[in-house]
């Protein structure tokens, strides 16, 4: 037991020092910098992960007498260049990061679960190619990773949903990652529209873990669990609404799913312009998602979380039918 604590990653469970980051300079509030964990990397990210074609799942599925992926489970849809790749929230729920090389590209796809927000970056900054790992530390409840570095150089966190270094050297230095197309849809469509996408291969060790683990509880609750900096007014949305932030012609804007679903036509289907872009929303049911797509179905640049997370960050962003100065004035007088 001794010898386990011993070689157990930093990180005591209170204070926020004892992880062993680079925590200045400070770019977010201290007060809302605080563990989500026991210690760093008590979350393993993947690493080059293993996949396996995704007309392979049935055979699997099979083979292995269980149901790693059905037609039904959440995905995180990636395509970059000619190749693509889903990756199941089932298994994201216990790695949260996975380092990943997709189309030739250095990629970095992320699953925070106390915001249900999926982001995928491209890990190239300058040039070097960064790793991260699960702090274990959160920000605004949302997901701190870390970029792995030499012993002694300095490692700093980096916000999943700003997508950007928030303390020590990287943070510094400025520096941000830049988004690639990521799309939260059903297993079922991903691959009919993507017939020669890959798909995570498990580890056969963590099966059982991969379909315990949920969020269902959490999700329920109205309540969040972490400090924020910015609670959203009680006349706007529940805390926890599902939400797409949409980013296109130099702007964004964020839609919360109960608008997206109320809005969509016969087929289940709603274009709207972010920017000047036409964009094609798709809300799905059983479980609830929504597609975000370009007009030629590619997946769209868009953020999805909770509406407590990305108000906590940007309380003025302009919603969905609502003007931008009208945003502004909720954000000054609600938070």
């Amino acid at each position: 037991a001794l010898r386990r604590h011993a070689e157990r990653p930093p990180g005591d469970g209170a204070d926020p020092a004892s992880y062993g980051f680079a925590l200045s300079p400070m770019l977010v509030s201290a007060d809302t910098l605080v563990p989500g964990q026991a210690h760093r990397d008590l979350l393993k990210a993947l690493v080059d992960p293993p996949t396996m074609l995704g007309s392979d799942v049935v055979a699997y599925n099979e083979a292995m007498r269980g149901k790693y992926i059905v037609p039904k489970d959440l995905v995180i849809g990636v395509r970059v260049g000619d190749e693509a790749r889903a990756y199941p929230l089932h298994v994201m729920n216990l790695h949260e990061i996975a380092n990943d090389t997709l189309g030739g590209v250095p990629i970095a796809v992320t699953y925070s679960p106390l915001c249900d927000s999926a982001v995928a970056f491209e890990r190239r900054v300058g040039d070097a190619v960064l790793e991260f790992g699960v702090s274990g530390l959160v920000s605004n409840s949302n997901l701190l990773m870390y970029d792995r570095q030499p012993a002694g150089s300095g490692e700093s966190l980096w916000s999943q949903l700003r997508g950007a270094a928030v303390t020590g050297p990287a943070a510094e230095a400025g520096h941000t990652l830049r988004r690639i197309p990521a799309v939260i849809t059903h297993w079922e469509r991903w691959l009919a529209a993507h017939p020669d996408t890959t798909v995570l291969d498990p580890d056969p060790q963590l099966r059982t873990r991969y379909k315990e683990t949920n969020y269902v509880g959490y999700f329920r609750s109205p309540d969040v669990v972490f400090p924020i900096d910015h609670r959203p007014p009680i006349d706007t949305m529940p805390l926890k609404t599902q939400c797409v932030v949409v980013f296109a012609g130099g702007t964004h804007r964020l839609y919360d799913l109960p608008t997206i679903a109320e809005r969509a036509d016969a087929n289940g289907v709603w274009t709207d312009e972010v920017g000047g872009t036409p964009v094609v929303f798709r809300p799905l049911r059983d479980p609830i998602a929504v597609e975000v797509t370009t007009t030629d179905g590619r997946p769209a640049d868009a953020v999805n979380c909770l509406w407590f997370a990305w108000y906590a960050i940007e309380p003025g962003v302009e919603r969905s039918g609502q003007a931008g100065a009208q945003a502004n004035e909720t954000a000054a007088t609600g938070g």
